[in-house]
């Protein structure tokens, strides 16, 4: 598909305003698997009114968490049925995403029917939750590495005010003070059929009854006359500018921002695409001082094109000491790109990556059907989206300097955290998985023969490529527009080029995978699979962590398991044990949950020479003899055997999560490097979805009691004050059998 062809993604093959008011668009994707239903609601966190930031984001939560007459949640037959349910807040709106295997189209529908016929009936304590909820994200949200740059510091100076500037996340004291009849009183005027827009994607000639069928499913009585709503805030003025010191910094590394306020997409379409593109070059290496990482450009206050006026472009760098010097290069990158003296190449570089995030959006239902909503809800037309597109699909290198000029001619609001202290310096064939996919983007994910910790790989960040790091050595990630072939043959060459690197030898990739068009013509060579496991580690180890809250004690359970054998049973039975299949709120929404307060999950991990069962435990101190009991009756054989009853739907759950992940290459193949790490052979990834549905139950069982048969070896972290020393663990966890002495009866 070229370039041109974009747009009929986002073109809408039906399209009606039903009785309620509420717009109705339908984009028919032939041979769809799954169904996407998203819908937009109009008015998001720049009508948070004074001293309540964060009003709309609860209220997003809480309309999420409806019931049915017989007291289910809206979303459970969603959920069972292997689906996936996401709600976000924007500044002008509020987004839900439902999506699910076609065949529960209908279950899909039911939700945004149910949501838009008015507030939800919420069953006790959902409020407190989703208050606690809130507060949690914006206090994860605080905790990134950036901090607080560039939002919601940054907010006012670049936007004009409190009100289109602040963090749409919100205000942790101000989200505390709230109650349902403040969250109501914002909802109900604004939150509207009539101010709605809802997007289905799928396989339209596969659902009965066609689009007539969605419309009904969707209808609602008209609502009543509603008191005029807020209208949206006008964007003022921004601040003088300038560079400013962030005199509260208390991280380990130092940060800074830039931000810029830009035209939004609706106003100028062609100068937004070209700001794409523009923050593509300014994020590429050597746009920063030396030893600076991290760095970040984007345009948008959430993601592109969620603002219906002016919007903003920032930038942001970490530094072990200091982010300064590292903002005062992009500023002389950005003049040099102003005055023409970029070279074509690394223009072309940014057009190409600017087109080709756009082309992961489009091959993703969901994504697509997000600049399709919004086209509605904020341009007020749905060809806008093709308008969008276009201006991207069209991108010259002209365009990024006529950008770079624009933003030159500005003056930007920037803040730089200083740290106060240096951060401390944190011959065998590759085994090939080739995913054919017929998506717009290529995605290659490789796993390099390097030792962890090994600097070798870096230069290849400075070539585009994303380099990760884990307890096995680095990962390469890329993406591109070309087919899988291709891009593998320029990730071949720019790994000849590395050749003579410490440690990258003439075979510098232990396992490839390859998605996308063309991906079937990559040869497989075959290979190993993870070999041995190493000599065991100590059984049990307790550390004192500064990071671990007083009062508190978590764990760290691993079981060795024989790497190669089982991968399927024991992916599907891990799915049982953390309750994939059924996460009803109201219910046992964790098998493995313990007392009130207390996190219990489990997972798999890769480790050199092997794989682990991990069950990680977080924990009240005084709560963990209960914890570490209640842990060993779910890992029992009674409870494990009754769990699996529920294996067909644990299976049917995952294999959803799969198959959304086909429409996007670079999730699929990080997906599948995984596998391969964990002992996976290439014809069990390439057959996963297929494989796991056909799984029996009691080869789950089986599998997880082999696993888990010997006692585990156990790391405790506590804090400084903590009573809890390395003999009292191993009495406790004796005493719940998961000690050394287990008792027999929990191996059989």
């Amino acid at each position: 598909m070229t370039a041109p062809g974009w747009g009929r993604l986002v073109a809408p093959t039906h399209r009606a305003r039903l009785d309620s008011g509420l717009q109705v668009l339908a984009v028919h994707r032939p041979g769809l698997d799954l169904a996407v239903v998203l819908s937009h609601l109009l008015g998001g966190a720049r009508l948070d009114p004074a001293g309540g930031a964060g009003t709309a984001h609860l209220v997003e939560h809480l309309l999420a968490q409806g019931r049915r007459p017989d007291g289910r949640r809206w979303v459970t037959p969603v959920l069972v049925a292997g689906g996936e349910v996401d709600a976000t807040t924007h500044p002008d709106l509020l987004e839900f995403c439902t999506e699910v295997p076609l065949a529960s189209l209908d279950a899909a529908l039911a939700v945004e029917r149910a949501r838009l016929a008015g507030w939800p009936v919420l069953a006790a304590g959902v409020l407190q939750r989703q208050r606690d909820g809130v507060c949690r994200e914006v206090e994860d949200h605080l905790r990134r590495p950036s901090r607080s740059l560039p939002w919601p510091a940054l907010g006012e100076p670049v936007l004009g005010s409190w009100a289109e500037g602040h963090d749409p996340f919100g205000e942790v004291a101000h989200v505390r003070g709230m109650d349902e009849a403040h969250c109501r009183a914002f909802s109900e005027p604004l939150h509207r059929p009539d101010r709605a827009v809802v997007v289905v994607v799928a396989d339209l000639d596969r659902v009965p009854g066609g689009f007539a069928a969605v419309c009904d499913a969707l209808e609602v009585p008209p609502p009543a006359p509603a008191a005029r709503p807020p209208g949206v805030p006008l964007v003022a003025p921004p601040g003088p500018g300038g560079l400013a010191v962030h005199e509260a910094w208390t991280a380990p590394h130092s940060a800074g921002a830039w931000g810029w306020r830009v035209p939004s997409v609706v106003d100028d379409p062609e100068r937004y695409a070209g700001l794409l593109a523009l923050a593509a070059h300014l994020q590429a290496p050597g746009r920063q001082a030396a030893g600076a990482v991290g760095a970040r450009a984007r345009v948008g206050q959430m993601v592109p094109m969620d603002r219906a006026d002016a919007d903003a472009l920032t930038w942001t760098a970490l530094h072990p000491v200091d982010a300064a010097p590292a903002l005062e290069r992009v500023r002389a990158a950005l003049d040099d790109a102003a005055r023409g003296r970029v070279g074509g190449a690394d223009l072309r570089t940014a057009v190409d990556h600017a087109r080709r995030d756009l082309a992961v959006r489009l091959d993703r239902p969901r994504t697509a059907a997000q600049l399709l909503g919004r086209a509605v809800l904020l341009a007020g037309d749905a060809a806008a989206a093709a308008r969008w597109v276009g201006a991207v699909a069209a991108l010259a290198p002209d365009d990024v300097v006529a950008a770079a000029a624009g933003l030159a001619a500005t003056e930007p609001a920037g803040l730089v955290g200083r740290a106060r202290r240096p951060r401390p310096p944190v011959a065998r064939p590759a085994t090939v998985v080739a995913l054919e996919r017929p998506t717009l983007v290529s995605a290659v994910a490789a796993r390099l023969r390097l030792p962890a910790g090994s600097a070798a790989a870096s230069p290849l960040r400075d070539l585009g490529w994303t380099v990760g790091e884990d307890q096995l050595g680095p990962t390469v990630h890329g993406q591109g527009l070309e087919p899988a072939d291709a891009l593998l043959d320029h990730l071949w060459r720019d790994l000849r080029d590395l050749r003579d690197l410490p440690g990258l030898g003439a075979t510098p990739v232990d396992r490839l995978v390859v998605v996308g068009q063309r991906a079937a013509a990559v040869p497989d060579a075959g290979g190993p699979e993870v070999g041995t496991r190493g000599a065991p580690a100590r059984p049990l180890t307790t550390v004192v962590d500064e990071r671990q809250p007083p009062g508190t004690v978590s764990l760290e359970l691993c079981w060795p398991v024989p790497a190669g054998g089982g991968f399927r049973e024991r992916w599907l039975g891990l799915a049982l044990l953390v309750g994939i299949h059924d996460r009803d709120a109201e219910g046992d929404v964790h098998p493995l949950a313990a007392p009130e307060g207390t996190v219990l999950v489990a997972h798999q991990r890769a480790v050199p020479g092997g794989a682990e069962v991990v069950v990680d435990l977080f924990c009240a101190e005084g709560e963990l003899p209960a914890t570490l009991e209640h842990l060993a009756r779910e890992l029992a054989p009674p409870a494990l055997a009754a769990r699996a009853a529920h294996a067909s739907d644990a299976a049917a759950s995952v294999v959803a999560g799969w198959r959304r992940d086909a429409h996007q290459p670079a999730a699929l193949a990080a997906r599948a490097l995984t596998m391969l790490d964990l002992g996976a052979t290439p014809r069990e990834v390439v057959g996963f979805d297929a494989g796991l549905l056909g799984t029996r139950p009691e080869e789950v069982v089986a599998r997880l009691r082999a696993d888990l048969a010997t006692p585990p070896r156990v790391l405790v972290r506590t804090a400084a004050d903590a009573g809890l020393d390395e003999t009292q663990a191993a009495r406790l966890l004796d005493r719940a059998g998961l000690g050394a002495s287990r008792p027999a009866a929990h191996a059989r």
